[in-house]
């Protein structure tokens, strides 16, 4: 059984996340560019978002008696094997694990539009994702 406790603190850390994120897709391309304060929150707001989600599905993984997850991507995916996540859903929102491996480990140039125009999706997803995990742990 999931530790509640645990799961809570994470899903308020992920509401806190998107709520200060969530201004930013209030902006224009240009604005969020030009403004080295929002491009760097939303950069490191994703990173949270997405290492917070994995936390959550590594915790709910071990108490299903699973084994850890492979990588990020696939913690998502390996949650609709126990039920937790629908499985169309579980893969449109792992797409986000990209975004965090793009900005934290600067594989390639990073395309600042792309990333501007995923944060309505991200902040959408990963509401949808607060709820499916609080309705499984019960919270």
């Amino acid at each position: 059984m999931a530790d509640k406790r645990l799961v809570s603190r994470k899903l308020r850390l992920l509401t806190q996340y998107l709520n200060e994120l969530e201004p930013i897709t209030k902006c224009l391309f240009n604005e969020f560019l030009s403004n080295y304060y929002k491009l760097h929150t939303a950069e490191r707001l994703i990173q949270l978002l997405v290492d917070t989600a994995y936390d959550i599905n590594s915790h709910l993984l071990a108490e299903a008696g699973k084994a850890l997850p492979e990588d990020y991507y696939s913690s998502f995916i390996r949650l609709s094997e126990i039920k937790v996540l629908p499985l169309k859903f579980a893969f449109y929102i792992a797409g986000s694990t990209g975004i965090r491996n793009r900005l934290v480990h600067e594989y390639e140039t990073v395309d600042l539009e792309r990333i501007f125009k995923n944060i309505p999706y991200l902040v959408k997803n990963y509401k949808k994702y607060i709820i499916l995990i609080g309705k499984h742990a019960g919270i």
